[in-house]
């Protein structure tokens, strides 16, 4: 288990690293005076090819510049390699079924799928579900004073990558499953999006743990 989660690991580290080459190349762009509109969300070949047009008419300068760029495109395709193995990975005997039970969820992917399969391995560990929220941090924090009890933000504790993960795919689902949109609205209504959608990730993985302990897809009619 330490090991296969070491490939997710892996693919994590380095995408922060591609992250940290990308703010460097833009703060070299800005402290240049040097303008291009950038994407939204990953930078597009169109970009990065765009980016080697750049020219600063210094020789110096141009090819400490052109380091950044060979630097990203370095880690571009080790996280390629690294998605790869990971998807390797998802079709071995120990998670294969397991896999397709979660990107039956709308909004789960496969690399999101294997993100929550290898960090958390055997769900049957948890005995109760909430022992599984208060693990990835999503149990609400709570405040006691005389005869009242009440519930604050989420502790913030626990697998911050597949409580990440799973927030993410909340967004996702709720565009798709008109029960889960329908929860989202209410608690919206009374607490916030923010509060709202981190809810909706503690129904989501409370229901993965059944999904996976019963060996069922997902399903539509109980998304409550």
């Amino acid at each position: 288990e330490r090991y296969h989660r070491q490939v997710v690991r892996r693919r994590r580290q380095l995408i922060r690293d591609r992250v940290r080459t990308q703010n460097r190349i833009k703060s070299e762009l800005r402290f240049y005076g040097v303008f291009l509109p950038e994407p939204r969300g990953p930078w597009t070949q169109i970009y990065f090819a765009n980016l080697n047009r750049i020219r600063f008419g210094n020789r110096w300068m141009q090819e400490s510049f052109r380091r950044l760029l060979e630097e990203y495109e370095f880690l571009a395709g080790l996280i390629d390699k690294q998605t790869q193995l990971l998807k390797d990975l998802s079709k071995t005997t120990l998670y294969r079924e397991r896999v397709k039970i979660l990107t039956s969820i709308p909004g789960v992917g496969l690399i999101t799928a294997m993100e929550i399969l290898l960090e958390l391995q055997d769900v049957s560990r948890f005995r109760r579900a909430d022992q599984l929220a208060a693990y990835i941090g999503l149990t609400p924090s709570q405040y006691t004073s005389a005869d009242k009890v009440r519930m604050g933000r989420i502790t913030g504790m626990g697998k911050d990558s597949v409580r990440t993960a799973l927030v993410e795919s909340s967004w996702w689902l709720i565009r798709k499953d008109k029960a889960m949109k329908s929860k989202y609205e209410q608690i919206k209504a009374r607490s916030g999006a923010k509060k709202a959608i981190v809810a909706v990730a503690r129904i989501l993985i409370l229901r993965i743990r059944r999904m996976l302990l019963d060996r069922q897809p997902y399903a539509w009619a109980h998304a409550t």
